[in-house]
């Protein structure tokens, strides 16, 4: 999908989609997690996390945030 004609407000805290942004026909929705993936050639891209690894990364975040107690 080609997103041209869309705003985005991309800052060093991140990045704030349109409103008028389809993102239910890609499949996304509230909640989901997203990892910048940067290859050897200089690539970039967000990439949607799995839900297994989005509870794994919760679950160490929580465990952090409690100095692992």
């Amino acid at each position: 999908m080609l997103a041209d004609g869309y705003f985005w407000d991309i800052n060093p805290f991140g990045l704030i989609l349109d409103e008028d942004l389809p993102i239910a026909q890609m499949g996304w929705k509230d909640g989901d997690m997203f990892m910048l993936h940067v290859k050897p050639n200089g690539h970039r891209a967000f990439v949607k996390l799995d839900m297994v690894k989005q509870d794994v990364q919760d679950y160490q975040l929580k465990k952090d945030n409690t100095n692992g107690k």
